[in-house]
């Protein structure tokens, strides 16, 4: 209400005050007509402050529904909440926190915060505590709080100064902000173990590995690679996949074009390829045959930034299957060039060979129309 209306009203009042005063004998038409604009006023202002509480409930009701949903928030937040006080005491927890520690119905009021954590880290949290309070910005800590009945879990701590009013005084008070990060650290050993599988794979493993980046220089060899090529790792590394000094050619000693080497059909393609094969001649070595694996490794946005090659020494296997195509041939030329009729039978009677002279009289064109029948019928038809 305003002032002015305020002091039209005290002016009426003290109207009132006087007529009443005066007694009902002595009252004039025109005090008659006063009172009644006294009671017009006072029935106006009681309306007033009829629609004035009305909107105070209203109010009051927002503000319950507003705080109720703030309580319902900080009780259930995806965090724990610990209000502690400058001794560390602990002044107030939320729901999540108490959910945490496996005790929902336990009251931590008057607890130490410290008393919550790890023998180790309750130790060291207590020696940073002071700094954590006082400068609360930037600062965290990775602890274990104790479970209930369980093991403990990892948890990251932050912190955020609180100043609460009272009637007394300001009492100062820190907000510990209790995040739950043991799944974020299960994840965390599980892939420092298989990142140390994956390098014991890599160095240990029974092939040579290299690595190249997309500009085709070798970034990696591990020690396979080393005795393969008879080079320190230093040295590999100074190389590049087609580098002069490796002597390319392909099998038999003729060119390879640098579009078949396997780092060149990774990049083009995107795609791994598989038992390449070409030689190498490397200074004061010997020329040796390999065979190579090669795939794509990809950068966060998808694209081929490195390529591994798994390499193998095929030489001797080479040299070995050659030799035997040579016994083959030689094996071949000896029986066709006998008179006789020679074949060979599994143990079902069926041919799996014949020489000339065996195709020749049992009149067939071909051994093709003799191999894998049954060489009694052939004879006895």
């Amino acid at each position: 209400m305003s002032a002015e209306r305020s002091n039209v009203n005290e002016a009426l009042r003290m109207r009132a005050e006087e007529l009443l005063a005066r007694g009902s004998e002595n009252m004039l038409p025109a005090d008659i007509d006063d009172i009644n604009k006294l009671h017009h006023e006072l029935a106006i202002y009681q309306a007033e402050l009829e629609l004035q509480n009305e909107e105070l409930r209203r109010t009051q009701l927002s503000l319950q529904k507003v705080r109720d949903s703030y309580v319902e928030l900080y009780e259930h937040a995806p965090v724990g909440y610990v209000l502690v006080d400058a001794a560390g005491i602990i002044r107030r927890t939320n729901a999540t926190w108490r959910a945490m520690l496996k005790r929902p119905d336990v009251d931590f009021r008057g607890v130490p915060f410290a008393e919550t954590l790890e023998t180790v880290d309750a130790r060291v949290f207590r020696s940073r505590f002071r700094s954590l309070f006082h400068n609360p910005a930037d600062k965290h800590i990775e602890v274990q709080i104790k479970r209930h009945n369980t093991k403990p879990f990892y948890a990251h701590i932050t912190a955020k100064r609180s100043i609460s009013v009272s009637t007394e005084n300001y009492t100062n008070e820190l907000m510990i902000v209790v995040s739950d990060i043991s799944e974020h650290k299960r994840h965390d050993s599980e892939l420092r173990v298989a990142r140390e599988l994956s390098e014991r794979v890599i160095e240990d493993g029974p092939v040579a590995i290299t690595i190249m980046n997309r500009d085709g220089k070798i970034a990696f060899a591990n020690r396979h690679a080393e005795q393969l090529f008879g080079l320190e790792k230093s040295a590999i590394e100074a190389l590049g996949y087609n580098d002069l000094k490796w002597q390319i050619t392909d099998v038999n000693g003729s060119s390879f074009a640098d579009k078949r080497l396997p780092f060149c059909q990774v990049m083009a393609t995107g795609k791994a390829v598989y038992d390449i094969q070409h030689a190498i001649t490397l200074p004061d070595g010997p020329r040796k045959i390999l065979s190579i694996n090669a795939a794509p490794l990809h950068d966060e946005q998808g694209q081929v930034n490195r390529v591994v090659c798994s390499i193998q020494d095929i030489t001797e296997r080479r040299q070995a299957e050659e030799a035997l195509q040579q016994s083959k041939d030689m094996i071949c030329l000896l029986l066709d060039s006998t008179a006789e009729a020679i074949y060979g039978v599994d143990p079902q009677g069926v041919c799996t060979f014949c020489n000339a002279a065996c195709v020749r009289i049992l009149g067939y064109d071909s051994a093709d129309q003799i191999v894998g029948r049954n060489i009694h019928d052939l004879i006895h038809h």
